[in-house]
């Protein structure tokens, strides 16, 4: 399953045509899940939004539409499904929150990154020191990683259980990326490869 963002995909196209001396293509506002077999859609919102994260049953945002209502919280985090919108988290910090799994998502904006359910309960707070950013997690939906920065120091990545949350590896590549480097899972997490265009590094987890 994808979804397309203000109608549009990199599977189809959701358009209507409008008739006139011009003869354009108006694209549909809101989103929709368009199954990429059979090109059929199913309707999630008519209203315009924008997505961080995607499951198969519906987005994550950090729109900060919910200010009003809590005037002094910085960072938040809802979960839009085909019942609509739902308050996963708010408060005084928040980043581009991402799944991990259908139900999991994680809250990378925090300087203890949290990982939280679809049903706003908090699962656990990782251990991280310095700074980092989200690497990706495995189709399976089993591991995930964070690239680790800070001053003075090369890259590296360290490798979580999504089930337990805790660390099961570090990766330190030879070469610092610019930013940062590349980085994929294999589907079943066993696998983590790193680099650049120039050169790649399998390297395999315990």
């Amino acid at each position: 399953m994808i979804i397309t963002r203000m109608g549009v995909s990199l599977e189809a196209w959701r358009t209507s045509l409008q008739t006139d001396r011009h003869s354009e293509t108006r694209r549909s506002p809101g989103y929709e899940f368009i199954d990429a077999g059979s090109l059929k859609s199913t309707k999630l919102t008519d209203s315009p939004a924008y997505a961080t994260s995607v499951s198969g049953k519906g987005f994550v945002t950090d729109n900060v539409h919910w200010t009003g209502k809590y005037p002094n919280d910085l960072g938040f985090v809802t979960y839009r499904d085909a019942s609509g919108d739902h308050l996963l988290y708010h408060g005084s910090c928040g980043g581009r929150p991402q799944f991990l799994t259908d139900d999991l998502i994680l809250e990378p904006g925090c300087k203890s990154p949290l990982i939280i359910d679809t049903h706003s309960n908090l699962v656990t707070t990782l251990s991280v020191k310095g700074g980092f950013s989200f690497a990706g997690v495995s189709q399976n939906g089993k591991r995930f990683a964070l690239q680790l920065t800070g001053s003075g120091q090369h890259e590296r990545f360290l490798v979580f259980s999504v089930q337990t949350g805790e660390p099961i590896a570090e990766v330190k590549p030879d070469q610092d990326g610019e930013e940062q480097s590349w980085t994929a899972f294999s589907p079943d997490g066993s696998m983590f490869v790193v680099g650049s265009p120039l050169k790649l590094t399998l390297y395999r987890l315990p």
